[in-house]
């Protein structure tokens, strides 16, 4: 039947899509749903007409992707229209007043002390004599570990797993020599 379910798809099978369905008819025929009424349908379907019948709805999705390759090459266009170099109309240009871009004080700004001080020595800070962005070796040094009454041990010494030997004597596989 031409206007029952699978109407659309007998036609663009059996027809040219252009003239004989219109874009409403394919961009409405669900392409999924009308697969699955082709392989399983509600009655018994000869092996000839669903093949007709696969071959319309190809044709109909292929027209479907005519249809959205068409309305993104059009937005293409569009955008590269609106946004191409040279096509910005600003208008004539005209010096601006003070009080359009200058805020007023607010109050009590004017109150403030900014003066900061340095405590650097100008001739130091210029001649490179005060290395400014470099701690002293104290500053990053980690103080030897031990008590009173016993030698001071470094924290290298007190594991022997990873500096020292296996604790069954043999090699340490640990000790990665660079």
């Amino acid at each position: 039947q031409k206007k029952g379910p699978l109407g659309a798809v007998w036609i663009a099978a059996h027809h040219d899509v252009r003239s004989k369905l219109s874009k409403v008819q394919i961009l409405n025929t669900d392409i999924a749903a009308t697969a699955g009424q082709i392989e399983s349908p509600t009655e018994e379907m000869a092996l000839r007409l669903s093949s007709h019948l696969l071959v319309g709805l190809s044709r109909i999705y292929t027209r479907k992707v005519q249809f959205l390759f068409t309305d993104c090459n059009e937005a293409l266009s569009k955008i590269t229209m609106a946004f191409r170099p040279g096509t910005v109309d600003i208008g004539p240009v005209s010096k601006a007043q003070l009080k359009a871009i200058t805020m007023d004080e607010p109050a009590g700004v004017t109150d403030l002390d900014l003066d900061l001080t340095l405590d650097i020595d100008p001739g130091q800070w210029l001649s490179g004599g005060a290395n400014m962005s470099q701690p002293s070796t104290a500053d990053i040094t980690l103080p030897e570990m031990g008590t009173a009454g016993q030698s001071s041990q470094r924290w290298e010494d007190e594991d022997p797993l990873l500096f020292g030997a296996a604790p069954d004597g043999g090699d340490n596989p640990l000790d990665v020599n660079y």
